[in-house]
């Protein structure tokens, strides 16, 4: 369930380290930094993008995966002693933000028909 106020807390958190807009979607809120989708806040919970390259930062926390019906996803849960390290957390959502930008910047433009 995710709850107003710890989404107000986390934006807050967020919003310390990095100008940060969210958007609300399917029962959760979606991140964004500078146009980049890096992370989402479910079950009260904050997730950024990670992928095999920041895997490794993650595992080493215990950084939870999180896991809808359909299986993981590639996010991990930000453990609390990031979140109260504003430079961590910003180096963290720059980490997330890169991921976006590799991913997309791999996509082909689509052809106009």
């Amino acid at each position: 369930m995710l709850t107003p106020e710890a989404v107000e807390r986390l934006l807050a958190t967020l919003n310390a380290a990095r100008p940060v807009a969210s958007r609300k979607m399917f029962g959760g809120v979606g991140l964004y930094c500078d146009g980049a989708f890096f992370g989402v806040i479910d079950d009260d919970l904050l997730y950024l993008k990670s992928d095999a390259e920041t895997d490794p930062t993650y595992d080493g926390e215990d950084a939870a995966p999180w896991v809808l019906p359909q299986g993981p996803m590639p996010y991990r849960q930000i453990v609390p002693a990031i979140l109260a390290d504003s430079e961590k957390l910003g180096e963290r959502i720059d980490m997330a933000v890169e991921i976006w930008r590799r991913k997309n910047a791999k996509k082909k433009p689509r052809q106009g028909k």
